[in-house]
């Protein structure tokens, strides 16, 4: 949308608005993704004359404040969780902790290790943690069943206010990519504190 509007941001954004309500931002987004990868001239774009932080452009100026900081996030290389809590050290609407899962799944592109991941969540405060937790692959478990324990078990790991949302969501996320069988053959090992928290879907595909 941004490269039909020739890089005009203001403009691309309003056609979006004019979309219906349930496609609109998925529309917006599109365009900051076009926008934050033209900083670096990624897939052949032009890079902007006057370059926007992203403080300035998803202050919802252009309406869509959690869009814009998520694909900021997402486009931009973060080495670590303090790099991500440098951009939110002053508040911003939309930054902290949505924008956690983004610099979590952008951390995830360097490495597809769940332990790694699950290591840069457990360095984040509890709010932040949490939605760090949904980036965490573990998918790439799937098979390895002592693996997918060892991981729920590393929720003992994140801050206090995170570990029951970390039990919670593995325990779901681990029953979907096990077709149900983590409900018995990994809850069922965890401590009754720990599985008590680790509610894995019934059997059968279901949305996390």
């Amino acid at each position: 949308m941004l490269r039909a509007y020739h890089g005009d941001i203001g403009q691309a954004v309003r056609a979006c608005r004019n979309l219906p309500r349930n496609f609109a931002p998925d529309c917006a987004q599109g365009v900051f993704h076009d926008y934050w990868i033209s900083l670096r001239g990624a897939d052949g774009t032009t890079a902007p004359r006057r370059r926007m932080s992203p403080r300035t452009l998803c202050d919802g100026r252009l309406t869509y404040i959690r869009p814009c900081w998520y694909r900021y996030f997402l486009e931009q290389p973060l080495s670590s969780p303090c790099a991500m809590q440098r951009i939110c050290a002053v508040p911003a609407a939309g930054c902290v902790p949505l924008n956690a899962t983004a610099a979590s799944a952008r951390l995830r592109s360097q490495s597809l290790e769940p332990f790694d991941q699950m290591r840069v969540c457990a360095e984040l405060r509890a709010a932040d943690a949490r939605a760090c937790l949904r980036g965490v692959p573990d998918q790439a478990l799937a098979g390895h069943a002592a693996q997918q324990l060892r991981l729920i078990r590393d929720c003992a790991h994140v801050a206090a206010g995170a570990q029951s949302g970390c039990y919670e969501w593995l325990g779901r996320t681990l029953a979907v990519v096990t077709n149900g069988l983590f409900r018995e053959r990994g809850c069922t090992k965890l401590s009754p504190a720990r599985g008590g928290h680790a509610r894995p879907a019934q059997r059968g595909w279901a949305t996390p």
